[in-house]
């Protein structure tokens, strides 16, 4: 891929979308994520969009966010919260975006 600068040789980029962290993609899930995003040793993370599935609530008190605490990569890690968390958030909250 041709880019504005030059990244050297080897750029390795982990991309995850679409975990949906609820009910039944839990902590347990969250934890192993970040165990095979870290075994893999990518120069950077990027989460695409749809971190949650709905239930914001459970998600926080089950602490799956709390682990991509976790996440640790030399060129950074990044997310983008996607249509999913902003419509929890929405109709969690009355938030108006």
């Amino acid at each position: 891929m041709e880019t504005a600068k030059d990244v050297g040789e080897g750029l390795t980029i982990a991309f995850v979308s679409d975990i949906h962290f609820g009910m039944v993609l839990g902590r347990w899930f969250s934890k192993r994520l970040v165990k095979d995003l870290l075994e893999i040793q990518p120069d950077a993370i990027v989460l695409g969009g749809d971190i949650i599935d709905g239930n914001l609530g459970f998600v926080l008190k089950d602490g799956s966010l709390k682990e991509l605490n976790n996440l640790r990569a030399p060129q950074g890690v990044y997310a983008v919260l996607g249509i999913q968390v902003i419509s929890t958030l929405w109709w969690n909250t009355n938030l108006c975006i």
